[in-house]
């Protein structure tokens, strides 16, 4: 995983492309995540 100093839409991105990565061979994962306002945004989402 990669240290960031601002969390935003940009790096959740990145740290949910790192755990897909990491469990590639995995079926379904589960992630939960908080009610921040960048876990929302559009990018995010998609």
């Amino acid at each position: 995983m990669k240290d960031v100093l601002t969390v935003d839409a940009a790096s959740t991105i990145m740290l949910l492309m790192a755990i897909e990565a990491m469990y590639s061979g995995k079926r379904l994962l589960h992630v939960f995540l908080d009610n921040a306002r960048f876990h929302h945004a559009k990018l995010v989402q998609i």
